[in-house]
């Protein structure tokens, strides 16, 4: 595994195999030659008084029809297929001042195949904290 920093605060483990790419705030992750999905992280300033699930409530409620985010070990979750059949994860972490919001896609049939790597990736953001 290989680290990636994000900023000060946020730091991940990732695949040595996977590329990184950057464009601003957005960090791009995937295997680019095995791979079936892609990760992506955005650094942002957290509102103090925002809760993390209710920040992903409002993102998901912008996007879809019932889908609703759960506080799962000190961070919001959620997953969905849209209706183009891509599956979506989604996670937002805060440490007070920064927030990382964190999506995972892939075509539905490839739902299962990286997602023992990407919660591994999770586990290290989160784990890190």
């Amino acid at each position: 595994m290989k680290s990636i920093q994000f900023n000060k605060d946020f730091k991940a483990a990732i695949p040595e195999t996977w590329k990184i790419e950057k464009s601003g705030n957005v960090y791009s992750v995937f295997d680019e030659s095995d791979g079936f999905g892609a990760l992506q992280f955005t650094i942002y300033t957290f509102p103090e008084m925002e809760s993390v699930v209710d920040a992903l409530q409002q993102y998901l409620a912008d996007k879809y029809d019932g889908v609703k985010a759960n506080l799962k070990d000190n961070y919001a979750y959620a997953e969905t297929t849209d209706l183009d059949g891509i599956y979506w994860r989604y996670w937002i972490l805060n440490n007070k001042r920064d927030a990382i919001f964190i999506s995972y896609n892939c075509e539905t049939n490839d739902k299962a195949k990286e997602n023992a790597i990407v919660n591994d990736i999770i586990k290290s953001l989160i784990s890190d904290k």
